[in-house]
């Protein structure tokens, strides 16, 4: 996703020489997001020399309550994006 939106957006280097998005712009992380996965997620995005910054991470309900959209079988989901001004 980060390098899609960088397709889309300026991305500079921060004084560690990770790559940035603008200040306007973060990429949200919010379902089910164990310490595991954060541990996973924020490996990656280092490996491929992202700043953490970019990334917020969530664990919604998942960590206090075992809570997640599958709780009540409900999900509503996106079925269209824009892209770069692209309907996909």
């Amino acid at each position: 996703v980060l390098e899609t939106l960088a397709r889309c957006f300026p991305v500079s280097e921060n004084e560690k020489g990770y790559r940035m998005l603008p200040d306007y712009l973060r990429l949200l992380h919010s379902d089910g997001v164990t310490l595991e996965m954060a541990d996973a997620i924020l490996a990656n995005v280092k490996a491929n020399r992202w700043s953490a910054a970019n990334v917020l991470l969530a664990s919604d309900g998942t960590l206090l309550q075992k809570l997640d959209r599958n709780t009540l079988r409900f999900a509503l989901q996106c079925s269209a994006a824009t892209i770069c001004g692209e309907e996909v």
